[in-house]
Formats: structure tokens, sequence, C-alpha cells
């Protein structure tokens, strides 16, 4: 719902309704917690991880925001939806995860699936 709700942004907004996204997630956030009154306070080592971890969200959402206005929302959906991928591979090689047969299994259709679409959106 997100990519089809964004691609109908006009060409060169990329900035200004990300912001906004950012605004209303902290205004929800910010809710649940008042709601449920549940601690919220970062202990000082994570801030590093966490703004980290923020600055490359922010990067692949404008990324995938101006990849959208170029290219076709079809193919740039089905790409970015694969980012999980990416998450389970980081834990393999950072983290020393071990990969399941059926995750192994998932992440060659996974790339296979990269290939075939990026092979199909050059025709």
């Amino acid at each position: 719902v997100y990519g089809v709700l964004i691609s109908g942004l006009s060409d060169g907004l990329i900035a200004g309704p990300l912001g906004i996204v950012r605004i209303v997630e902290a205004i929800l956030l910010i809710g649940v917690i008042v709601l449920f009154r549940r601690p919220w306070r970062v202990a000082r080592p994570w801030w590093l991880a966490l703004v980290v971890i923020g600055a490359l969200d922010l990067g692949g959402n404008l990324t995938y925001l101006a990849s959208i206005q170029v290219f076709r929302l079809d193919v740039a959906a089905a790409l970015s939806s694969l980012y999980p991928v990416v998450t389970v591979v980081i834990a393999t090689v950072i983290l020393r995860e071990r990969i399941s047969r059926s995750h192994a299994t998932g992440i060659v259709l996974a790339g296979t699936a990269i290939v075939l679409i990026a092979g199909g959106s050059t025709a």
C-alpha cells in the first residue's frame, strides 16, 4: 500500500513526503508510549547504532522514492520487497547465524527473482 500511495507523488517530490511520513511515525510512537505507559529511554551505548540505522532507513526510503519516479513501480516494489533476504545474509555474515536449508532455498529463489526481474525490466 505504501508503494502504491507514494507512487502517486509528483516527480521531484521526495524529501517532503518522506518528512511527513517520519513525523506521522513519530506521533504514532509517542502516542503508543503515552497510551501504554512504556519506558522509552534508550541506553547511551545504543545511540550511535540507532542513528546509523535511522540514516540507512532514510537513505533506503529516499532511494526507493527516487527509483519509482524514474523506473516502473512494479519493478521497484518487487525489488524493495526482497529486503528480508539482505537482513538474513547480514545476520549470517556478521552474527554468524546458521541458515537452514529452507532459508538457503529462499535466498537462492530471491536471487533468481532479482535476476529475472532485472532481465525483464530492460525489455
